[in-house]
């Protein structure tokens, strides 16, 4: 969906997707892709499914910066970031400010 609303906005670049090393999505090809590809037997699939960004979850100020600089380095790449529910429960946690090059939805 998310390439989809891209593409409805008229960019094509926007097909690549940020996770967060240690996360999983599934075992269908599709999900795979963004699942930490060096837990479980995701690695196996390697080649056959289309590379995505992939970042450490910030844990502090220092990782925030690290990561906000990622996230605007592939900002005309990016279709989506996704995050799992047990790392929003951290976000909160830590109190982790919003990336710079992604401000707050409008509405």
């Amino acid at each position: 969906m998310a390439i989809q609303y891209w593409l409805n906005r008229g960019e094509r670049g926007r097909t690549g997707y940020w996770r967060f090393r240690g996360g999983y999505h599934g075992d269908t090809m599709a999900t795979m892709a963004v699942c930490d590809p060096d837990e479980g037997m995701h690695s196996l699939y390697a080649g056959a499914l289309p590379e995505h960004f992939m970042a450490e979850l910030p844990v502090d100020a220092a990782s925030t910066q690290a990561l906000d600089n990622l996230l605007a380095q592939s900002a005309g790449q990016i279709a989506a970031i996704i995050v799992e529910r047990w790392c929003r429960v951290l976000v909160a946690c830590c109190s982790i400010p919003r990336c710079a090059a992604y401000p707050a939805p409008v509405g």
